[in-house]
């Protein structure tokens, strides 16, 4: 088991067989989580792809809180494509989803990539929840602005269709975006959700015990 006791930890030798035999394969390299960066074979994964030769598409995953931290330049030089998740486009908003005060430290990485031309490597994901459901609008307007970047809008899929018909909404409304902005509907079934609701706070609970064993007061 890894620090957060998820029994699928990639064990050394299933790392070696996706640097010999499975990357050199792949057409593109998705490096997900969780958070990539908060275990010791996504950081290690991200640091050989950087260092390797080979000629891929490599897209990253992350809520971007710790992309400062492992080093932005690197990425851009090697044309990482990031994928960040924001929670919600104002302060109060991302902490009352995520619990912690890191929308500042996202949004300066995010300007941080804007200034050095690099915005073309971004993607952004919003997914429109009860806690930041407020936030969507100008999640659009944020893609709207940086004509580089692109966007996805979901609805929650663990509450149903309840955001499908404000989605499909913005997805009219910004239609002149459509090939940076999409927007997406997903929904779970009942017995998903309750399976989810019951899990999530058990898993959450984990997760957060095992960040700050690993990382202390910085929060991630």
């Amino acid at each position: 088991k890894d620090f957060t006791g998820n029994r699928y930890r990639l064990k050394p030798h299933f790392l070696t067989e996706l640097k010999s035999v499975f990357f050199p394969r792949a057409e593109v390299i998705v490096v997900n989580g969780g958070e990539p960066f908060c275990s010791d074979e996504g950081r290690e994964l991200m640091e050989w792809l950087i260092a390797s030769d080979l000629k891929k598409r490599i897209m990253l995953k992350t809520n971007g809180v710790l992309l400062e931290k492992f080093g932005i330049e690197r990425l851009i030089a090697r044309g990482v494509e990031s994928q960040i998740t924001l929670f919600g486009m104002h302060e109060d908003t991302y902490h009352r989803v995520t619990g912690t005060d890191n929308f500042k430290r996202v949004m300066g990485t995010v300007e941080k990539f804007l200034a050095m031309g690099a915005g073309g490597l971004l993607e952004f994901t919003f997914v429109v929840a009860d806690e930041n459901v407020q936030d969507a609008e100008e999640f659009c307007r944020f893609i709207e602005r940086h004509p580089q970047v692109k966007g996805v809008l979901w609805n929650e899929a663990f509450r149903g269709v309840k955001y499908q018909g404000l989605v499909r909404r913005f997805e009219k409304r910004f239609s002149h975006l459509s090939s940076r902005l999409h927007f997406c509907c997903p929904n779970e079934s009942f017995q998903h959700r309750w399976w989810r609701a019951r899990y999530f706070p058990i898993h959450g609970f984990k997760y957060w015990y095992a960040i700050k064993r690993q990382f202390g007061n910085e929060e991630v």
